[in-house]
């Protein structure tokens, strides 16, 4: 896995394998990555097999929470 911080936004990168799945959906299989991840606004990239999510920070009583999508 590759990641790429930087101080509002952190890409991760995660070759992925038909029938992975996301840990905060267990019906989330990489083939919806793209409709899955607009619900959730977050930003999706491809890039030679690996899948590239950005997850955007939220700014949410003061305190900040990340959105987590890592494959399991």
């Amino acid at each position: 896995m590759k990641e790429i911080t930087t101080k509002n936004i952190r890409v991760i990168w995660k070759r992925l394998q038909p029938g992975d799945y996301f840990k905060y959906s267990p019906n989330f299989l990489w083939t919806d990555i793209e409709s899955r991840a607009r619900e959730f606004n977050l930003e999706v990239k491809n890039a030679g097999g690996f899948i590239g999510i950005v997850i955007k920070r939220i700014e949410r009583k003061k305190k900040k929470e990340e959105i987590k999508c890592f494959p399991s």
